[in-house]
């Protein structure tokens, strides 16, 4: 792949100070000029020590990512999505991360995950979905979100029994081509085959041999991909 431009602004907790990496660097040359001094690095304060779980998308850092802007694309090594800020984060030592501007980033692959930023619904604010499925219709959007479950407390020993615990939850939208606004669903078997209208028998014979259920998102991945090829 191609060397280009990486254009990356390090935000520092409290202060408002960015450093710019440009003119045809690598990602290897980006984990160069960190080693050698002179950057701003962000503390990973997003982990308390007292919450088990993660507010990560990915359990492993290990991975080669793909970020794609208007033009081109490059890889970067480390690289995971920080639920709870809304984030893309690169970690280059264990208690510091590199936060990566999104501002031109049209979207970005980690694994097999395909994240992209779209509008909230009744918001002018853009976060990060990952695509489930695109027809060239509509898109099938997943949103990320993250909340802390109370441990369990014993009132005689006034300890916690069992720790506070990060949970993820997910939410779907639909994206149409004429129309910005995310619309929330349900995955479910009534919900899919409103999207896939006149086409609703061959996809009902396609999931009952292929034994593929509606509330499943790979299945449902599956399923349009399938409806989308009744449509060449």
């Amino acid at each position: 792949m191609k060397t280009i431009q990486l254009v990356f602004i390090l935000l520092l907790c409290n202060l408002g100070i960015a450093q710019n990496f440009s003119t045809g660097q690598t990602s290897n040359d980006l984990r160069r000029d960190l080693s050698q001094g002179g950057s701003i690095w962000v503390s990973t304060g997003s982990k308390n020590s007292n919450i088990e779980g993660s507010v990560y998308l990915f359990n492993s850092w290990v991975n080669i990512s793909t970020v794609y802007m208007e033009e081109t694309s490059y890889q970067i090594s480390n690289l995971n999505y920080n639920i709870d800020k809304d984030q893309l984060e690169a970690k280059f030592s264990e208690d510091s991360v590199l936060v990566i501007n999104p501002q031109k980033i049209l979207k970005v692959k980690i694994y097999d995950v395909e994240l992209a930023q779209h509008y909230k619904p009744n918001t002018k604010e853009k976060a990060f979905y990952q695509t489930v499925a695109d027809t060239g219709e509509f898109m099938l959007l997943k949103q990320y979100s993250v909340s802390i479950k109370e441990g369990t407390f014993n009132p005689m020993t006034q300890q916690k029994t069992k720790p506070d615990e990060y949970v993820k939850h997910e939410d779907y939208f639909i994206k149409t081509k004429e129309q910005e606004v995310l619309k929330p669903i349900k995955l479910k078997k009534s919900t899919v085959l409103d999207l896939v209208g006149a086409k609703g028998d061959e996809i009902k014979n396609y999931v009952k041999n292929n034994n593929l259920h509606y509330n499943n998102d790979s299945d449902v991945c599956k399923i349009l991909t399938y409806y989308k090829s009744l449509s060449i």
